[in-house]
């Protein structure tokens, strides 16, 4: 994992101290068997893209990453869902407050970017509840 994503991480767990486990997966079914204790939260990189280097003597490119938040809840009481979407719903808000927000700390290093793009249900089963939020950002890779 680059640094990039160690520090959106330490930015979540930072800002969200509600969460049980926090940590990276390769995708849904990987974060599904790692699940040990809820709320959760799992980042994956599904792509990166990059533009042509601008630089004739090193490495000057904008870079684009996609990656997906997957946040896992659950609750046994509903069997509708309704009370764990209630919870998705409230972790869905500190994720977007956590990433979107403020990167004033001056131990963080931002991304130049990062946006949402879009969330779904990405999982249901026997009260637990994976909800996908995915975020797209950009900064400068340099050497």
């Amino acid at each position: 994992m680059s640094t990039y994503f160690a520090q959106i991480l330490a930015r979540i767990e930072s800002r969200m101290p509600e969460l049980r486990q926090i940590g990276v997966a390769a995708g849904l079914e990987q974060a599904v068997d790692a699940l040990r204790a809820y709320p959760s939260v799992f980042l994956y990189q599904p792509s990166e893209s990059a533009a042509e280097n601008e630089n004739l003597d090193g490495v000057l490119q904008q870079v684009t990453d996609r990656f997906g938040v997957l946040i896992a809840v659950r609750d046994l009481s509903d069997a509708r869902g309704e009370a764990a979407l209630r919870q998705i719903d409230v972790l869905r808000r500190d994720l977007k407050a956590a990433l979107l927000g403020s990167w004033e700390d001056p131990t963080d290093v931002p991304p130049e970017t990062i946006e949402y793009q879009g969330g779904s249900l990405a999982y249901a089963k026997d009260g637990t509840l994976i909800w996908l939020d995915n975020f797209i950002s950009h900064h400068l890779e340099r050497a």
